[in-house]
């Protein structure tokens, strides 16, 4: 989690250099943000934490009862919500990427990086692509 979201393609998971080379803060594939996962990703550590609150205790999953599983999850859940509400100018977009700057993530638009070596900045709109000229 940073400051402009929740970060995808996150080449340090991957023990190739060669995730690192691609998948920048400049790419459309890459170290950026995404709208709608941080709607599904809200959606599904709520869903998580209903069935805490929903199920009798003889049937809730085990990390309900879990204290510290339990807390992790609502920690994740509440700084992923101040997240999404401190970006909130950015929801409407797809995509959006960061520079890090004064110790912060600070929400740059993607189309501004330079796109990683070799590879073209492209439109991936398909309403720009599929528009043909209306005569």
């Amino acid at each position: 989690m940073t400051d402009a979201g929740l970060v995808v393609a996150n080449p340090a998971y991957g023990g190739d250099p060669v995730y690192a080379k691609n998948f920048t803060t400049g790419a459309y594939h890459g170290t950026v943000v995404w709208s709608w996962q941080l709607a599904m990703m809200a959606k599904g550590l709520e869903y998580q934490l209903d069935r805490c609150a929903r199920n009798p205790n003889s049937s809730r999953p085990e990390f309900c009862t879990d204290d510290l599983v339990y807390s992790n999850v609502k920690t994740a859940y509440n700084a992923l919500w101040d997240s999404i509400e401190q970006n909130s100018q950015q929801l409407s977009s797809e995509v959006w990427s960061w520079v890090y700057k004064d110790g912060k993530f600070a929400v740059t638009p993607l189309g501004v990086l330079p796109p990683p070596d070799g590879a073209a900045q492209t439109v991936h709109n398909p309403i720009l692509q599929d528009h043909k000229p209306y005569v």
